[in-house]
């Protein structure tokens, strides 16, 4: 975790790095992969794409009713703001180095989709790379796999609203 916070720091400090975008994205990706728990801790997980109100909630979350993204596309802006009022009070909940990391990395994940003209990295795309290391459950199974494209929704949607997510 540590690591990728000097990593994203140091990227972010000094714009010209001696490594391509490229390189820097498999690098971050594998070493997401590695670390035994996602960044996006494996409770979030739970509560957020498989509705799990998890230990000590009082109160169930509705997030099922908010990610109906796969069946109506086009309101995809709409159901943005909607599931960032639901999940970030959730996300919030994660331990506090997690939310450093993570707001460096989603950093330069902006950073990146601003260049999707040049790079062909859109927040959809960047979500399919990221999603997968930075969102998962414990263990993969079938039934987890194909809720990826939830959990892909909701790092584009961190990616789309970077400041409202990580306020400064």
């Amino acid at each position: 975790v540590h690591a990728v916070a000097g990593l994203m720091k140091t990227y972010l400090r000094e714009v010209r790095l001696s490594y391509s975008l490229n390189q820097l994205e498999s690098y971050l990706t594998l070493l997401s992969k590695k670390l035994p728990e996602a960044l996006m801790t494996f409770e979030f997980y739970e509560k957020v794409i498989n509705n799990n109100k998890g230990k000590g909630s009082s109160k169930p979350s509705n997030v099922v009713e908010v990610i109906h993204f796969l069946v109506f596309p086009d309101e995809l802006a709409d159901n943005e703001e909607k599931l960032l009022d639901v999940i970030l009070p959730i996300f919030n909940t994660i331990p506090s180095i997690n939310r450093h990391v993570l707001a460096y990395l989603f950093k330069f994940l902006v950073l990146v989709a601003q260049q999707a003209e040049t790079n062909r990295m859109t927040a959809y795309n960047l979500s399919i790379v990221f999603g997968p290391s930075l969102l998962r459950p414990k263990e993969d199974t079938i039934e987890t796999s194909l809720k990826s494209p939830k959990a892909n929704f909701v790092v584009q949607t961190f990616i789309n609203h970077y400041a409202r997510v990580f306020p400064t």
